[in-house]
């Protein structure tokens, strides 16, 4: 009998361990679970965050190439009022010359330099 009485003891031992044991893998399944949530959340967080990060930089750039694409457009607008101001400018005196010619020719006589201005001035107005 006190071989059977240990022998209980041993099994009724080994029952309370091995509660133990499952008592504390359910622990530490519930703990790894809560770890698991928890890293999930913060890569959440840290994927919101990223993206944040992502679309200002984005806007960022966007804006850059605006204003850059802006200032090229105002440098050749500017290029452009000149050409067409020293275009204007050549028109104008080769006009001048060409009526200075048609005049002399109806005038079969050349004018000093101070009666061509003047009537270059005149002949332009016109």
């Amino acid at each position: 009998l006190k071989v059977m009485g240990d022998r209980t003891k041993k099994i009724e031992k080994s029952v309370d361990d091995a509660k133990k044991i499952e008592e504390k893998l359910s622990k530490t399944d519930e703990e790894y679970n809560k770890a698991i949530g928890k890293a999930k959340k913060e890569a959440n967080i840290i994927m919101e965050k990223a993206n944040v990060v992502a679309e200002e930089k984005r806007e960022e750039l966007i804006k850059k190439a605006r204003t850059e694409i802006g200032q090229i457009i105002n440098k050749e607008k500017e290029k452009m009022q000149t050409e067409k101001a020293k275009t204007l400018k050549e028109i104008k005196r080769e006009v001048a010359d060409l009526v200075v010619v048609s005049l002399e020719k109806i005038l079969e006589e050349k004018v000093d330099s101070k009666k061509d201005g003047a009537l270059i001035k005149r002949m332009v107005k016109k």
